[in-house]
């Protein structure tokens, strides 16, 4: 499956916080814990098992949407119903062939924040960069929280879960914040991957709302 960088329209609504407002937004929510933060990364990944069921050319329509019913009735028994956005769960409900091409590339864009949580995760070695986007797919499929699909190894992997040293993800979350700059015109495909990272370590972190 091949993934495109993301539009910046697509990262436009994203809520930023002001620099001076950190200190206040991390005293008064706090680092999310890991296992959180894993449902987090188990939700985008069916996401994009979602995407890559609405692109596949070879199985039929009918044989597509059978597992993906499957997987949807698997959402509680994967404890991740409460973590799921409202609009991430209609993306699960809507039949194979019912994606437009904008919703396509919404969820080809998560891509990118699904490898940033496995980072903080500790499941990668290095966070998303332009030089490693066209491996990102596949490397959130190998070292994904969904594993090989067992939601019994789902869960426990879940329960299991710890996330990177704090300062680490502190560190990063600046690092990128800076990458991104003060941004006046059209996105560098940099600065998007940077402003995708500040979102998703900002959540972990408690320094901003869902990515």
């Amino acid at each position: 499956m091949t993934f495109t960088c993301p539009s910046v329209q697509w990262l436009l609504p994203a809520k930023r916080v002001p620099i001076a407002r950190r200190v206040e937004y991390e005293r008064a929510m706090g680092t999310r814990n890991a296992s959180d933060v894993a449902k987090r990364g188990l939700c985008l990944e069916l996401l994009l098992q979602r995407l890559g069921l609405e692109l596949d050319e070879e199985d039929h329509v009918d044989k597509r949407d059978a597992f993906r019913k499957a997987w949807v009735s698997r959402l509680g028994d994967l404890e991740v119903e409460h973590a799921l956005r409202p609009d991430e769960r209609e993306l699960l409900l809507r039949s194979i062939d019912q994606l437009t091409q904008e919703e396509v590339s919404d969820i080809e864009g998560r891509v990118i924040e699904a490898t940033v949580i496995l980072w903080a995760l500790g499941r990668v070695p290095a966070l998303p960069t332009v030089e490693t986007f066209g491996d990102a797919a596949e490397i959130v499929t190998e070292s994904g929280v969904l594993g090989d699909g067992s939601v019994a190894i789902a869960r426990s992997t879940v329960a299991a879960s710890k996330l990177r040293d704090e300062s680490e993800l502190r560190g990063s979350f600046l690092t990128a914040e800076q990458a991104v700059g003060d941004v006046r015109h059209a996105m560098t495909s940099e600065q998007m991957i940077a402003e995708i990272t500040v979102r998703a370590l900002g959540w972990v972190l408690g320094v901003g709302e869902t990515p």
